[in-house]
C-alpha cells in the first residue's frame, strides 16, 4: 500500500471510532431512569404543625428528585393545585394544619448537557383516615 492510501485509511479508522463514541456516549445519556420506589411514611412533628415524612429508594443515574402534593386532592385536581418541590435527599416532610386526601407524587432527574431529564411519576394518595393512622 502507498503512503497516501495507508493515511486515508487511518484518518478513515479515526472518524469510525469518533463517531462510535459519540454515539454510544449519546445513547448513555439518553438512558431513560428507573421509576421511584416509595418505601415508607412516618409522622413528623414541628411546633407549628404536624406532618408525613414520605422515603424512597434510591434511583440509580439520578441527580435529584422534583415531588409535588396536593392536601385537598380530588379527581377534580389540576397540576397548578399542586405544590412542587425539588430534593437530592430521599425524602419529603409534607406539614399541615389539616387535610383531606393527600396525593403525593415523587419522580428522579438528571442533568444531560445541561437540561433536565424526568423518569416517571410515582404515586402515593392516602386518604384522610390512612393519615391518621400514621400520624398515630
Amino acid at each position: 500500500m502507498s503512503k497516501n492510501k495507508t493515511h486515508k485509511h487511518s484518518i478513515c479508522l479515526m472518524l469510525l471510532v469518533a463517531l462510535l463514541l459519540t454515539v454510544s456516549t449519546s445513547a448513555m445519556a439518553g438512558k431513560t431512569l428507573g421509576k421511584t420506589k416509595i418505601t415508607g411514611k412516618t409522622s413528623c412533628c414541628t411546633e407549628e404543625s404536624i406532618g408525613i415524612r414520605i422515603t424512597w429508594k434510591k434511583v440509580s443515574g439520578a441527580t435529584g428528585y422534583q415531588y409535588r402534593y396536593n392536601l385537598f386532592w380530588s379527581k377534580d385536581s389540576k397540576v397548578s393545585d399542586y405544590t412542587v418541590k425539588k430534593t437530592k435527599k430521599r425524602y419529603a416532610k409534607i406539614t399541615f394544619q389539616d387535610n383531606d386526601t393527600i396525593k403525593f407524587q415523587v419522580r428522579p432527574y438528571k442533568v444531560v448537557d445541561g437540561k433536565k431529564q424526568y423518569g416517571k411519576w410515582t404515586t402515593c394518595l392516602m386518604s384522610k383516615e390512612r393519615v391518621a393512622d400514621v400520624l398515630n
